[in-house]
């Protein structure tokens, strides 16, 4: 009855009382959650680029070879379903990221998608068709 720590029960609460609920969760989960809930709004918030992807992981220092070459090899998977999303949002800052996710709720939940325009993934298809292309040079294991 609970999906990774998130009570069913309590966004069924929040979403009865007309507020928004935002869950940061796996692509399969998300997509459990757009299925029983077709007005779900999915944000894919990906690094800007496979490379700076890869330079974050490697940074953290608390990784290994191993597990580092497996999250590659994930994004790439994850890089394929990109397009079902309804939005992109690019963290190369984390402030800029949040205030981006926030506007685009608000213009969501006001009748303003329109104001969306340059996060909608139609929009951005060359930058996904890039991270497709990188992440599967990453995920083949090559330097």
């Amino acid at each position: 009855n609970s999906s990774y720590g998130t009570p069913k029960k309590f966004v069924e609460e929040q979403l009865a009382a007309g507020k928004n609920v935002i869950l940061e969760i796996e692509m399969q989960g998300g997509f459990q959650v757009k299925e029983k809930y077709p007005d779900t709004i999915m944000v894919f918030v990906s690094a800007p680029s496979a490379n700076e992807l890869k330079s974050r992981l490697i940074g953290r220092g608390t990784e290994t070879d191993e597990v580092i070459l497996a999250r590659l090899q994930r994004a790439y998977e994850e890089s394929m379903r990109m397009q079902e999303y309804d939005y992109l949002v690019i963290n190369d800052d984390l402030t800029s990221c949040i205030d981006s996710v926030n506007t685009m709720l608000l213009n969501e939940q006001h009748g303003k998608k329109d104001l969306n325009e340059k996060h909608r993934m139609s929009s951005n298809i060359e930058f996904i068709n890039n991270m497709k292309t990188e992440l599967f040079e990453f995920s083949k294991g090559e330097q």
